[in-house]
């Protein structure tokens, strides 16, 4: 990249201030179009699982599901089909940006057109590529142009959270993101080089990572600069709409005004949150031009008549209104949830070793209605409490819990972050909670080398310790736990589920605990009309945390009971309509 800085953000500035209007029109249009390919890729994802006889995807019936030829092609054309509005939505910004920059505007007519042809190049081999380029985007999910139908697509935490608890992990876990970034870095001109080049994704490839050999850093900090004065911008007219509307409504009850409030919010977010991404792009389209990277066989503009101008003002007011209603429903529907649980995550980790009797009495005294705790079986078919199998990372010894005794694990040292403390048996961990008045979410963690009669054995020690009313007991292992269920109908049974798309299956189970990348509302009311409960893991975060206060939820497990219990408290007291409205908008800290 050739280009000097000054010029880059001259063309970028000059650009921007003169088809504001324009590119803001377009990003509407786009989003109503996206909404529709969400709406088409559901339902075919939603026939797939039909034809397989499944209600959703999880990790259990992968295979199930690809192994039913008509599944497996379905599920081909929802990639095609993700793939195709994708592509549609950077043509279509790539296109008008470079319309604007060379003064000739396109049609959407022209627009569809340009996009159907160069969509064209994706067809055999080359989707593979564009794949490959979606999934390697995945976990730098914040950085760079995403889509919108992508921008919900992240690693999950259950799998960062875990390997951040580890040396080993945290590092693998860096290098990652560090080589997924620097890859990310060099292949960001990928899709408007395939927009309006003339060469396929592959090509594509190449020419961007030649490109961006060198220059990265002007190009990066002209981006940079754009970014701090829309930051800016947005901030002062925020505060400025949030102080006017909060002296014209100072209790914040005024349903109407907050839905209005909420509605201007949310536009100011998205007009510059457009800006932010036409402006990536004008910077990258700039410095194709100036590398000659423009195919000379672009569609002929043709500029759009007034007939259809006239259509897209009344799609646009139509998408106001709508949401506008939408906004109100949310505002109404968005209070605190009082009756959720608070779930201390293998008892207070920040006061204790996660399992141990330290942290378990931590998690007692942050007044937590249930302790999540980890059970395992040993080689003499007894239980401690662990999570782990191997015992590398808290007890510094490298052997797995199934290779040794009752009494050879009971009382080993463990430390984590600074604690200490020794490995519990599930019978002392038991007897102090009944101490604490403290109930328990029993996790089973079969590792594989338990006897036959494993549900028997653990059934008999849960009668043996008076432990079956008032206690919670889930697995990852569906099996495990429906042969519990089984066995003992009177034990209030749950599936973990890490992952899932789609809706729960009928399980022979009373609750299910399912990760926060696979949580919907709509989950909830399923399960409510099967009389069962959703808890949802790990929840540590705390947008994350005042999200699920409000959220129709049976419980939150979490690793950060303390700053639940404040939130709570902070949201029963501050629930006016002008509060709901600045935690929706991510601005009440």
């Amino acid at each position: 990249m050739k280009i000097s800085i000054l010029r880059l953000f001259s063309k970028i500035w000059t650009n921007i201030y003169k088809n504001k209007s324009t590119y803001l029109a377009v990003a509407t249009v786009l989003q109503l179009t996206l909404l529709a390919g969400v709406w088409l890729i559901s339902n075919i994802f939603r026939l797939a699982l039909n034809f397989a006889g499944e209600d959703n995807l999880d990790k259990n019936n992968i295979y199930h599901i690809i192994s039913n030829p008509i599944s497996f092609i379905l599920l081909i054309v929802l990639i095609l089909t993700a793939a195709f509005f994708m592509f549609i939505e950077f043509s279509t910004l790539t296109f008008t940006i470079y319309g604007q920059l060379v003064e000739s505007t396109y049609s959407i007519r022209n627009i569809v057109s340009n996009a159907w042809k160069k969509m064209k190049n994706l067809i055999g081999i080359q989707i593979i590529f564009f794949i490959g380029y979606f999934i390697l985007s995945i976990p730098v999910a914040n950085i760079g142009i995403k889509s919108i139908l992508s921008q919900n697509f992240y690693i999950p935490k259950f799998i960062t959270d875990e390997l951040s608890k580890s040396n080993s992990g945290s590092l693998i876990l860096s290098v990652v993101v560090v080589v997924a970034t620097y890859i990310h870095i060099r292949l960001m001109f990928i899709l408007p080089l395939t927009a309006i080049g003339d060469k396929k994704i592959l090509d594509s490839i190449k020419e961007s990572w030649r490109l961006t050999k060198k220059g990265k850093l002007k190009f990066f900090i002209t981006i940079g600069i754009f970014e701090l004065i829309y930051a800016t911008i947005s901030l002062f007219t925020l505060s400025l709409i949030t102080s006017f509307l909060a002296f014209i409504d100072p209790k914040g009850n005024n349903f109407i005004i907050e839905t209005l409030f909420f509605t201007i919010l949310n536009a100011t977010v998205f007009f510059f949150g457009a800006l932010s991404k036409v402006t990536s792009i004008t910077a990258i389209i700039t410095v194709l031009i100036e590398e000659n990277q423009i195919s000379k066989e672009l569609i002929i503009n043709k500029k759009e008549d007034k007939k259809k101008s006239r259509v897209l003002l009344f799609l646009s007011t139509l998408l106001v209104l709508g949401i506008i209603v939408f906004n109100g429903f949310t505002l109404y529907s968005n209070g605190v949830n009082n009756n959720i649980k608070t779930i201390a995550h293998r008892g207070y980790v920040e006061k204790g070793v996660e399992n141990s009797i330290e942290a378990l009495e931590a998690a007692a005294k942050a007044g937590v209605d249930y302790v999540e705790m980890d059970v395992l079986m040993t080689k003499d078919n007894k239980f401690i409490v662990m999570h782990d199998y191997n015992l590398k990372r808290l007890a510094g010894i490298n052997k797995k819990v199934q290779d040794m005794t009752y009494n050879e694990l009971v009382g080993l040292p463990i430390s984590q972050s600074g604690h200490t403390s020794k490995i519990p048996s599930f019978e002392e961990y038991v007897k102090r909670a009944k101490e604490l008045n403290i109930k328990l979410v029993v996790e089973l963690k079969p590792h594989g080398g338990e006897p036959n009669n494993y549900v028997d054995i653990f059934i008999e020690k849960v009668k043996e310790l008076d432990i079956e009313n008032n206690y919670k007991y889930m697995s990852l292992d569906l099996k495990v736990m429906e042969e519990l269920e089984s066995k003992a109908p009177q034990l209030e049974t749950g599936y973990i589920i890490p992952f899932q798309f789609g809706k729960f299956s009928n399980n022979n189970v009373d609750f299910f605990a399912i990760e926060d990348f696979s949580f919907s509302n709509t989950l909830v009311e399923q399960a409510k009309s099967q009389n069962k409960s959703v808890y949802v893991w790990t929840i540590n975060d705390p947008s994350l945390i005042t999200k699920y206060l409000q959220s129709p939820a049976n419980g939150i497990i979490t690793d950060e009971p303390v700053q639940v219990r404040e939130t709570k408290e902070k949201l029963e007291k501050n629930n006016s309509y002008f509060d709901r409205v600045l935690r929706l908008v991510g601005l009440d800290n």
